[in-house]
């Protein structure tokens, strides 16, 4: 009887399964993969670095109007920030879990509204409410047969005149930050960016989804936080007569600048 190589056998040839290849994100995965990345707690979320930034250029462009929603607002940072300044603010994410935590979290605001649940099949956004919906980091992990109905949700909660504000990584070089899956070879942008943006196809993309451009250009949002830190220093300190002029475009820094965008719902898609 021939003798059988159980080492051989028995155990999976795990060599063959490895095929470098670029991953397919499908709805599924993209699930499963946020369901792990959430786990880890130090995992640095864009809203709690630059909430009062992205505030600030709504501000100065005058689209600040209540009542606001937060769309995608995952932990609520920049829910809480807005609450903290007495504005109206309600928040909407894909998960329940987070949705929950965040309406605890935030039911002692006066200024709270409410906590929604985004489902794929079922309305769930009342309609012409929100005079601005800010849309932080969202649209870059947004598969492209997804997108239409995105921006349709997003601009059928907006009142007639209303405004939406977008930020997405500028021109970003998704393939340049790919890690790699040693186990079975596939590549992916470390947090699940699947697309990247420009002023032209920004512009473009919300044009075509029933908003009309105010506003679009790359923003250095981490100059206006580190000027904001350098302006209270000087005023403190009382050791400078003048104030230095806020840079909102830089030509030139290692980090990629975020491309801030903000349109008024029109009338007609």
């Amino acid at each position: 009887m021939k003798k059988l190589d159980s080492t051989k056998d028995e155990m999976p040839d795990k060599a063959s399964a490895f095929q470098p290849h670029d991953i397919e994100w499908t709805p599924e995965k993209i699930t499963r993969f946020w369901m792990m990345k959430v786990q880890n707690p130090s995992r640095q979320y864009f809203s709690s670095m630059h909430c009062g930034e992205v505030v600030r250029v709504a501000e100065q462009q005058g689209v600040l109007q209540e009542p606001v929603l937060d769309f995608g607002a995952g932990p609520g940072y920049l829910t809480e920030y807005l609450l903290q300044k007495n504005i109206h603010c309600s928040a909407c994410d894909s998960s329940p879990e987070s949705m929950e935590e965040l309406a605890s979290r935030m039911a002692r605001y006066p200024s709270f509204g409410k906590a929604y649940v985004l489902k794929d099949t079922e309305k769930v956004l009342p309609s012409n409410t929100f005079g601005l919906v800010f849309l932080c980091e969202v649209m870059e992990h947004v598969l492209p047969d997804a997108r239409p109905a995105v921006l349709a949700t997003v601009r059928d909660s907006i009142r007639e005149m209303g405004y939406v504000l977008v930020t997405v990584p500028n021109e970003e070089n998704l393939k340049a930050k790919f890690v790699f899956c040693a186990d079975c070879g596939a590549a992916f942008h470390p947090v699940q960016h699947v697309a990247s943006f420009d002023k032209a196809s920004m512009t473009n993309m919300m044009e075509e989804n029933g908003f009309s451009t105010v506003f679009c250009e790359p923003v250095r949002l981490w100059q206006l936080a580190e000027e904001q830190q350098r302006l209270g220093k000087r005023l403190r300190r009382g050791l400078r007569k003048g104030l230095e002029h806020l840079h909102l475009v830089s030509p030139h820094s290692s980090r990629i600048p975020n491309l801030v965008y903000i349109g008024r719902k029109t009338g007609t898609v």
